[in-house]
């Protein structure tokens, strides 16, 4: 089994498995776009599958990721190109009805901007065309830092209901405080370039996540969806909220 294979079989929940790309059709362009721009550990991940489980808002993914992008771009043997991947993406994943979804972290984004030599929003805009934009945040961006520090040194994003999760990485402060200027300096920028997304934040969606995922579903046109219940569970828990009372203390 191949690298990308092992990638594939993690991430079928996340609907990147191949029973979800559609039938190629040359030179397919979305008809109807959205975008759902976010930093890492604000509940994108949460935000997009729910989207996806209504089964009329596309794949929202996070394309522009170089591991998911290798991943795609060996199955749909489309070459290394970025113009021939994005061509690629969008007759795999507009769906039928011609929506469709993106899900971006800054960082993925102005990286595959450089790589295109064009501006962050054209290269959103050439991605998800005239995109309906819905912005994924956090209230708490201590709590963020925190969870993103856990995430990379534990290298687990998600993990399906009922399933264990164990870090016991050594607290470092420095660390922390990077995580926490990456993803001030991502929120900045999303602020810069966007106008009117529809806001969501991570602590809403924790509290009503049926309601705010048919909300976010009327912003994008779908009424009277199917909520499916989450697939994954939340990893935040004791030791999240002693390093993050911990960080709080020394950086007061």
């Amino acid at each position: 089994m191949s690298g990308s294979d092992n990638a594939a079989s993690r991430w079928v929940r996340d609907f990147v498995g191949p029973e979800h790309d559609e039938v190629p059709e040359a030179g397919r362009r979305p008809l109807v776009a959205y975008a759902v721009c976010s930093t890492p550990r604000s509940g994108s991940g949460l935000l997009c599958r729910g989207l996806a489980a209504t089964r009329v808002l596309a794949t929202p993914l996070e394309y522009l990721n170089p591991s998911v992008r290798a991943l795609f771009t060996e199955r749909w043997h489309c070459g290394p190109g970025l113009e021939a991947y994005l061509d690629a993406l969008h007759a795999r994943r507009t769906a039928a009805d011609g929506v469709f979804g993106l899900k971006a972290h800054w960082a993925q984004l102005e990286h595959a901007a450089n790589e295109a030599g064009a501006t962050p929003a054209e290269l959103l805009e050439r991605v998800a065309p005239r995109a309906r934009l819905v912005r994924s945040t956090r209230g708490d961006r201590v709590a963020q830092a925190v969870s993103l520090w856990r995430a990379e040194r534990s290298g687990v994003w998600s993990l399906a209901e009922g399933a264990a999760f164990e870090e016991h990485a050594e607290y470092d402060f420095d660390a922390i405080t990077s995580c926490l200027a990456e993803l001030e300096r991502a929120e900045h920028a999303w602020d810069e370039l966007l106008a009117g997304p529809l806001v969501v934040e991570y602590e809403q969606l924790a509290c009503d996540y049926a309601g705010t995922i048919e909300r976010v579903a009327s912003h994008l046109g779908a009424r009277h969806v199917t909520v499916r219940p989450p697939t994954t569970r939340r990893l935040a828990d004791a030791r999240s909220a002693e390093l993050a009372e911990r960080f709080s203390a020394e950086r007061a």
